[in-house]
């Protein structure tokens, strides 16, 4: 039995409590003693009865990432000490316990053996393995952590740049320059505005509602503006405050209203321009 549990239980060098030491699959052992309970409860009892301790009998292995079945992505793995393995087995009772028992004392008189120079070499070169494998799994989970980190912030920058050069601003901007810099359709933005009670239409203009002046998110100004003929108007026209478009207004905005993603610059961002006779 104890050749099959080579190859069922194989033993392999890891590292715990900053320690190489030797250990086997918590899986494996399960599936060695032939429990018939399911993995998860079976460890978590093992756990418990024999007051094992996280970081020094056992550890969390990194998963795979591969999916078995459902409910697969959320499978945890264990590795356990020998010693552990071994306290397990004797504490099963059952025939598969003692055998797994054995194969552990086993192990343990084989590696207190007098050991020849080819099986020191080995034993080296299996130790310094296991370490350049760590050593290469933390730089590959260092360089995706980096890379997905990197992803993220290109994919914020161009909402971060709007809302810096919204901050450095020292006016105010009009809602149609907003949607431009940030690629959102014009009259869809006006029209949700008034839906949502943010904007409502007074003698063919949008004006702020007391809700969004009372929070200093929109302010509303009387603007002059000349037509074609040079002819000189005057008109009530809503801006968004510093405040509103900096911390308010793409954040509100549902996806369906954008045309695309923002534009990856906004130095057209014209703040303060002059007023232009509003979107109906």
């Amino acid at each position: 039995m104890s050749t099959d549990l080579t190859v069922l239980l194989p033993i392999e060098l890891r590292q715990l409590g900053g320690q190489d030491v030797n250990s086997v699959s918590a899986r494996d052992l399960h599936a060695a003693l032939g429990v018939k309970r399911d993995f998860s409860n079976w460890f978590r009892d093992q756990v418990t009865s024999l007051n094992l301790v996280e970081g020094r009998d056992f550890c969390l292995l990194a998963l795979s990432g591969e999916q078995t079945g459902r409910g697969g992505h959320n499978r945890k793995e264990y590795a356990v000490l020998a010693d552990v393995g071994k306290k397990v087995g004797m504490a099963t009772r059952t025939e598969k316990g003692d055998e797994v028992r054995e194969y552990f004392l086993a192990c343990e008189r084989k590696a207190l053996a007098p050991m020849s120079e080819d099986a020191m070499i080995l034993r080296s070169m299996q130790v310094l393995q296991g370490r350049v494998e760590r050593l290469t799994l933390k730089a590959a989970t260092a360089e995706e952590g980096k890379r997905l980190a990197e992803a993220k912030v290109v994919e914020a920058q161009p909402a971060i740049d709007f809302k810096n050069l919204c901050v450095a601003a020292k006016g105010d901007v009009l809602i149609s320059v907003a949607c431009t810099a940030l690629n959102l359709r014009h009259r869809d933005v006006f029209t949700w505005l008034r839906s949502e009670g943010h904007l409502y239409k007074r003698q063919g203009t949008n004006i702020p509602s007391a809700r969004m002046t009372g929070r200093g998110l929109m302010i509303l100004r009387t603007e002059i503006w000349k037509d074609k003929k040079g002819v000189e108007h005057r008109r009530p026209q809503t801006y968004l405050t510093s405040k509103g478009y900096a911390d308010w207004f793409n954040e509100v905005m549902p996806d369906r209203l954008r045309k695309g993603p923002p534009p990856g610059s906004q130095g057209d961002l014209d703040f303060g321009a002059a007023a232009s006779p509003p979107p109906p």
